[in-house]
């Protein structure tokens, strides 16, 4: 679907006749699978942010990594980021600063200044304190709270980048 779009705007197609054409499309959400889908919507998407954004310059590279102009973009659903944010946080508890991770669990915070030494070696033990004190869906959702999913999901800029199809589907981006 990219490459028969990139045709059209190669033979003169204008930038509005293509964003009319990714507005059909996304609303009709006709699809022959799941990566036309997500090509499309990581197009409208990197057009709204005033790129001009050639289809051919979109490519799916995973399950939920997209390639717009060359840059690896995560693109989820609401659900999937916050899924993929808890993921990331449990897998990352030893690199909080122990202030937090005190003011969270209500520890006293030498205990996590022990524990930072130890670096990835100490996530499990982390871990365990924040089991048996506030408990993890607690953590992660005080974590998310004070500063949002990008810093965990976005590594080049920590930001979070949100686009809304024209079937109020909102999608999410994370530059890679």
């Amino acid at each position: 679907m990219m490459d028969t779009l990139g045709l059209l705007v190669d033979k003169g197609l204008s930038g509005d006749a293509l964003d009319s054409v990714l507005t059909d499309l996304i609303t009709k959400d006709e699809f022959d699978d799941d990566d036309d889908k997500r090509c499309c919507i990581a197009l409208a998407w990197n057009r709204s942010r005033g790129n001009k954004g050639n289809p051919t310059d979109i490519e799916v590279e995973g399950d939920d990594t997209v390639s717009v102009d060359g840059d690896e973009f995560a693109m989820l659903t609401d659900d999937d980021a916050d899924q993929a944010c808890a993921d990331y946080i449990r897998e990352s508890v030893w690199s909080f600063r122990p202030e937090f991770l005190s003011g969270v669990t209500c520890i006293d915070q030498s205990v996590f200044e022990a524990l930072a030494d130890k670096c990835e070696d100490a996530n499990d033990e982390v871990r365990s304190i924040i089991d048996g004190s506030c408990g993890m869906d607690d953590f992660v959702e005080s974590a998310i709270s004070a500063d949002g999913r990008g810093p965990f999901l976005a590594s080049y800029d920590s930001e979070e980048h949100e686009f809304c199809d024209d079937n109020d589907d909102v999608w999410y981006f994370y530059q890679r």
